[in-house]
């Protein structure tokens, strides 16, 4: 959500706890540190839980370097991975998308810019059936049309996750 610089405590990354859980001591894939203290509105907290909003307290890491959309994940227990590619079931709203479209995407807090790489028609009365049929740069997508789009992140700090583990990351909005 947002990124503090607090005297004598260092760089605190603020926001909300996705899933799992967030605990002092615990090793942070995207920071390289390690959680000193937790704290939720000026109450240090042992831990938090999913759905729970705290500060983080992160020694040794600059404020610059931590940026809002940054997702901090536990080193040792399924860390979070930054997209190179990933693939989506899309509608399209109005306007022509073809490969090499590039859109800005949102996913949870984080935006960034992402090409269309390929996609593939799904059936459109709500079967999700692909019908297979590849567009290229000549046949797009009209409005409307349901396709699975394959996306490559022009940014190398965003975080897509499959859906299905973990909807929050999953989700995102063109």
């Amino acid at each position: 959500q947002g990124v503090y610089k607090v005297g004598g405590i260092g760089t605190v990354p603020a926001g909300r706890v996705a899933c799992g859980s967030a605990r002092p001591g615990s090793a942070t894939s995207a920071l390289t540190s390690v959680v000193r203290s937790l704290e939720s509105f000026h109450d240090s907290r042992g831990s938090a839980a999913a759905g729970e909003w705290v500060g983080l307290a992160v020694k040794g890491v600059p404020a610059w370097r931590v940026r809002r959309g940054d997702v901090v994940s536990d080193a040792g227990d399924q860390p979070a991975r930054f997209a190179v590619r990933f693939t989506a079931r899309i509608r399209s709203r109005p306007g022509c998308l073809r490969p090499g479209y590039v859109a800005l995407v949102h996913v949870h807090t984080a935006h960034a810019p992402c090409r269309l790489v390929s996609s593939r028609r799904c059936d459109t009365k709500g079967t999700g059936e692909m019908l297979g049929e590849r567009l290229d740069e000549q046949v797009g997508l009209q409005a409307g049309d349901v396709a699975e789009a394959v996306f490559e992140p022009l940014h190398p700090r965003l975080v897509v996750e499959p859906f299905r583990e973990y909807p929050v990351l999953g989700r995102f909005v063109v």
